[in-house]
């Protein structure tokens, strides 16, 4: 109240100062002028006065300049006697246009600062709402609200949510525990839904403000500020933003919640479809060599002294690959769950790409008996840090996959060299292909592009294949076209020195 009085003063002392200066320059020009002349010039001073300081001192503008014209410049002079009664139309003119000028004016004046004050306001929001858009984390959410609002209100704010019977609290300023009395004023408000501080009267013991966050449901948080000392209260105007802003943060935070909780379900929904093709996969893929082993052992057991001799060979040859395939699928659960739990660890040392390649197609020579593999290594190809064991399962999976889906004696082609500091191979078939939308869906777990032939697998072999390259900081991907052949090439970088095990 006292910085309003102080401004207001001010404005009457200049307004008077403008009365002085325009009477000094009508001792000037009077002799050259009619005295009726000289009232523009406080007219003038009027309209000065009324952009300036407004309809108070303009008015009072209007006032002294009757006097001072009547006083300085109608005859008599320097007395406030009429000798010539048409001066009193004048003086009464003076004053009535001045003061509908000062009205006119001041009006003029309050809309403008009305305008500007709006324009403000919806800068703010836009610039609140358009960063606000941008965000999808709570944390980054709040961070954007309590920034704007420091800079409207130039003071700190803390913002209180309600997560579950607990409050969590983020302030603009670091440090600083909650006191018990603010704790209590915030659980007042939430749970209460009443807006207070000490300025409003409902916590008259506190010097800080406090104001509900609300959304179309329910009340959600709490804002909490601290004014300045010099400022007891909020204009109107920031008032009114301040209450804009609250609802517009109320409903951001609503809108990541809400966000947050559709992701929650997506991922149950996902998780769902993930155990359900588990279920499925695993039931088909273990019954199936289950029954063909039972089946073998069923017979050898039954009929072992009937049995033709290269018939029993043949049902225990059966029965060994069905247990390899079964033994093969518990492995890839076995990797899969190591590589989603974080516990697969990489031992990471120099190996020769030779070796792995070597080790890979030996594992697979049965496989292999209907294809020309042709290998072409560059000589600048050196040893390169990476997990024997683990790259060498992810080469036979995907000369496994190159050999399985192309048609026999035709050849596969495995490359390596070195590309931008990177262990680049290729593996390359001649094959089915694969089509340009499931290039990257072929990576996710039990995923099998629909074909007419039908193959056996279990979906996982290059899930685990990227979830080990990955773990070498590598990464994998593939490159097809249908019909004609697919190329999977691999990537890992040379230089982890500084990861190698001693």
């Amino acid at each position: 109240m006292s910085k309003l009085f102080t401004g207001r003063r001010r404005g009457y002392v200049r307004s008077l100062g403008l009365v002085a200066l325009m009477s000094f320059l009508g001792e000037f020009v009077r002799r050259y002028l009619d005295p009726t002349n000289l009232v523009m010039l406080y007219l003038l001073a009027v309209i000065i006065s009324a952009n300036l300081w407004g309809r108070g001192p303009s008015i009072a503008t209007a006032v002294v300049s009757v006097l001072v014209f009547d006083f300085l410049f109608v005859p008599p002079r320097f007395t406030f006697t009429v000798a010539d009664t048409q001066y009193i139309l004048t003086f009464v003119g003076l004053l009535i246009v001045g003061i509908v000028i000062s009205e006119l004016a001041s009006k003029m004046r309050e809309r403008a600062i009305e305008a500007r004050s709006r324009e403000a306001q919806t800068t703010a929001l836009y610039n609140l709402s358009k960063d606000l858009a941008g965000t999808l984390s709570l944390e980054e959410a709040l961070r954007v609200i309590l920034f704007h609002m420091k800079k409207i209100l130039g003071c700190d704010l803390s913002i209180h949510l309600q997560e579950g019977e607990s409050v969590r609290l983020w302030s603009s300023r670091p440090g600083g525990p909650e006191d018990e009395y603010d704790k209590m004023a915030v659980r007042r408000v939430l749970f209460g839904e009443r807006a207070g501080g000490g300025k409003t009267g409902q916590f008259s013991e506190s010097n800080v403000c406090y104001a509900p966050l609300r959304t179309s449901r329910k009340t959600i948080g709490v804002l909490s500020y601290g004014l300045p000392e010099k400022i007891r209260e909020l204009s109107p105007e920031k008032k009114k933003l301040l209450d804009a802003i609250s609802n517009q943060a109320a409903l951001a935070i609503e809108r990541i919640k809400l966000l947050e909780e559709n992701r929650q379900i997506e991922l149950l929904h996902e998780k769902e479809k993930l155990q359900t093709a588990l279920l499925s996969s695993i039931s088909h893929d273990l019954r199936t060599p289950l029954v063909s082993i039972t089946g073998s052992l069923s017979s050898l057991l039954q009929e072992k002294k009937k049995l033709n001799p290269s018939i029993e060979q043949e049902l225990i040859e059966t029965a060994y690959e069905e247990s390899v395939r079964m033994n093969r699928l518990v492995g890839h659960l076995l990797d899969m769950a190591q590589i989603e739990a974080g516990a697969l660890k990489v031992h990471l040392r120099p190996c020769d790409i030779r070796e792995i390649i070597g080790v890979s197609l030996e594992e697979l020579k049965e496989k292999l008996k209907a294809h020309f593999v042709r290998i072409e290594i560059s000589k600048e190809v050196g040893d390169v840090p990476m997990d024997f064991f683990l790259m060498t399962k992810v080469m036979a999976n995907v000369i496994d996959n190159a050999a399985k889906y192309s048609p026999q004696h035709t050849p596969i082609d495995l490359t390596a060299r070195i590309e931008n500091a990177r262990l680049q191979i290729r593996v390359r078939d001649q094959g089915y292909g694969i089509p340009r939308e499931d290039l990257e869906r072929v990576f996710n777990k039990f995923f099998r592009v629909e074909r007419s032939q039908n193959f056996q697998g279990t979906g996982l072999g290059l899930s685990i294949c990227r979830g080990i390259v990955e773990l070498h900081d590598g990464r994998i991907w593939m490159e097809s076209i249908e019909n004609r052949g697919t190329t999977v090439i691999i990537e890992i970088p040379l230089n982890r020195s500084n990861h190698l095990e001693q």
